[in-house]
């Protein structure tokens, strides 16, 4: 995934004491589950050499000998309709939808646990003191509870892919006072302010190469590059918030779609702009209390 995208599901994970091994396509996933005892998959669906419907299948079809069965969940952008049942068919036993939120995730690895959240942190926390299970049990029902996802662990867990973007709509009423909707990206990280400093750090770095692909692409009037590039901006834009650099980054893919490549030129000097007020907003951001 982007930098971004993965800063968010590692900070989440290891928040709840999960161990994270991040690999970046299918082949690589299929190749490592067979080295190392993983009690979990986040499989990412669009990825390179193979994609996440092909490793899962692959890995499926190892099973058949061994008898085992690795808990799989799908992490994708496409929301469309039939792609969750095109994902459980695969062989997969969950679908994560993107963007991220922090309590889907936690839930859809109690589901592929098969218990009850504080269950699933507690066995997470195994050979740790358990003084720890039940802070982490506490924590994870506690946030649970809280963090509404309705808007559209120490347990070994392998992120793998790299698709990045997002299904779902942001949450209406950002503030026109503001380039970052602050409440949408707290949402995202839980309430962690350190995590999301981090999300903004990685953000900022990522910034100025990922419009620099998105105006090659422009420049050399490549559509199916253009859409690549843009559609990893829009997700990792939407990760921290700036809402109006992901409308107007949807708003290239729209007239990509109609074939507007003179449209989709228009759209990026105004993409530029709002870029720009975020990166100002998050600079000014991450300038206090440091």
């Amino acid at each position: 995934d982007n930098v971004i995208n993965q800063r968010l599901a590692i900070g989440v994970l290891e928040k709840y004491g999960h161990e994270v091994t991040t690999v970046q396509d299918g082949r690589e996933a299929f190749e490592i589950t067979q080295q190392v005892d993983f009690d979990v998959v986040l499989m990412d669906i669009q990825m390179p050499i193979m994609d996440g419907i092909d490793a899962t299948r692959a890995i499926r079809k190892r099973e058949l000998e061994t008898g085992q069965h690795l808990p799989i969940i799908a992490m994708t952008a496409h929301a469309m309709k039939g792609d969750s049942e095109k994902c459980l068919a695969s062989g997969m036993d969950d679908y994560l939808a993107k963007p991220m939120r922090f309590g889907s995730l936690l839930e859809k690895l109690a589901n592929v646990l098969n218990m009850g959240s504080g269950q699933s942190v507690a066995m997470a926390s195994a050979g740790q003191s358990p003084s720890l299970a039940e802070n982490l049990t506490e924590n994870l029902t506690e946030n649970l509870a809280n963090v509404d996802d309705s808007p559209s662990e120490s347990s070994e867990t392998i992120q793998a892919g790299t698709e990045s973007t997002e299904s779902t709509s942001p949450d209406e009423g950002q503030s026109s006072d503001h380039s970052i909707a602050w409440p949408q990206a707290r949402q995202a990280v839980g309430g962690d302010e350190t995590l999301l400093r981090d999300l903004l750090r990685a953000y900022l770095g990522e910034t100025n190469s990922l419009l620099n692909g998105v105006r090659r692409a422009v420049q050399k009037q490549d559509q199916n590059e253009i859409l690549r590039a843009v559609h990893t901006y829009k997700g990792a834009s939407l990760s921290v918030g700036a809402i109006r650099v992901y409308e107007l980054a949807r708003e290239i893919e729209t007239a990509l779609v109609a074939g507007d490549l003179d449209g989709v030129e228009q759209i990026y000097d105004r993409l530029r702009s709002a870029s720009d007020q975020v990166v100002a907003e998050a600079e000014a951001f991450l300038a206090t209390d440091d």
